[in-house]
């Protein structure tokens, strides 16, 4: 089993970002301290619901919002709850989110105390003119800071998050970027193209900001996949390259169709055939978990069809590919048969190659991988 817990607070709030997140400002004083309460509740009721003697889990991945706000103490009851309702193993990746302006040596020397053991850091650029247009607190000084303190406290596990597709920056500048964060050698990188949402186009357009065309947008990744394949990192997924035995364990159980448990405000989970949702209002879930335990938003039975086009969808996301043993024992049948149509209508358009034990995207698949996912649903 894989567990997600969600902290949705952040200093401040960038202006590109799309997750549930909002500023502490926004909230009245102990807030964080209500919400973590809430957290240890859900994880009790969670664990009831789960009629196992035993609950393994395989990973735990604290994200955000910005996790590394989170006060010591505050992480130690969370913590405790993990440990007393599910256990916790030496064999677990344990994985939170920090942002470059919020760790210092004292927080990571505790991180590792605590059993935590990956870092992932959202760099997103170097530049400072770009972090202020996006209105990330730090710079580049405090990146670089965060960057060796982690290494310094032992971390030999952990990940850089960067952007591109970024107002006004060029497919020089994003390698310039990438060239700097390859040269602190991290076991893994994420890259993500910058999309706007509604909210965020409103933000840019009052600023006379625009992001690099489809073209730039394209060469930033073509460029950047051949830098770090040369660097020995192996792209294993879309977004996601790792040095070997670097990947994140925790997002292949996605990517790989594994039940996982979602808990916070809008966390999701998927379980017993269930994908269920959290309400996304921070006060209204730490209301609904005070009454009842749990802050359900919505829970959808997936049938069998769109179960089976969520395994390939994921499937395809990965470099192996979709292997046709692995369909064919998760849903007893033939994927070349299940879903011949999609393979009809998309086989002259170089969008994937078609091999003996699996199907895998070209590099005109994964570029166009969007619009190829689309047919699936």
């Amino acid at each position: 089993m894989h567990l997600y817990i969600h902290i949705p607070f952040c200093v401040s709030k960038c202006s590109y970002c799309d997750f549930n997140s909002s500023p502490l400002s926004n909230f009245k004083p102990g807030i964080i301290n209500e919400y973590i309460n809430s957290l240890v509740k859900e994880l009790y009721h969670i664990r009831k619901k789960i009629n196992k003697k035993h609950v393994n889990l395989k990973t735990i991945y604290i994200g955000g919002g910005t996790p590394s706000i989170l006060a010591e103490a505050q992480l130690k009851t969370l913590i405790f709850a993990i440990r007393e309702y599910f256990g916790l193993t030496g064999s677990l990746e344990f994985t939170i989110e920090c942002n470059p302006d919020s760790i210092k040596k004292e927080k990571l020397r505790f991180y590792k105390g605590i059993g935590i053991n990956r870092i992932s850091l959202g760099v997103q650029t170097f530049y400072e003119s770009l972090l202020k247009l996006l209105e990330r607190p730090g710079g580049e000084k405090v990146i670089i800071e965060a960057i060796e303190n982690i290494k310094k406290e032992g971390f030999n596990n952990f990940s850089f998050d960067l952007m591109f597709a970024l107002p006004h920056q060029t497919t020089d500048m994003f390698i310039k970027d990438l060239k700097k964060a390859v040269s602190f050698d991290p076991p893994h990188i994420s890259l993500y193209c910058l999309t706007l949402t509604p909210a965020s186009e409103h933000i840019f357009k009052s600023k006379n900001l625009s992001i690099p065309g489809e073209d730039e947008q394209v060469k930033m990744y073509e460029e950047g996949v051949k830098l770090l394949q040369d660097k020995d990192y192996n792209r294993y997924e879309i977004s996601n390259f790792a040095k070997e035995g670097f990947e994140s364990r925790h997002n292949l159980s996605y990517w790989s169709h594994k039940e996982y448990i979602g808990i916070g405000a809008g966390a999701s989970s998927y379980l017993n055939g269930y994908r269920i949702k959290n309400t996304s209002d921070i006060n209204q879930y730490i209301k609904d978990i005070t009454a009842k335990g749990l802050a359900i938003e919505e829970k959808k039975k997936i049938f069998l069809e769109e179960t089976k086009s969520e395994f390939v969808f994921l499937s395809l996301r990965l470099s192996g590919g979709l292997e046709f043993e692995k369909y064919r024992q998760k849903f007893r049948s033939d994927f070349l048969v299940d879903f011949k149509d999609f393979i009809q209508n998309w086989k002259d358009k170089n969008m994937f190659n078609i091999l003996e034990d699996r199907i895998k995207l070209t590099e005109n698949g994964i570029l166009l991988s969007d619009e190829l996912f689309r047919d699936l649903f």
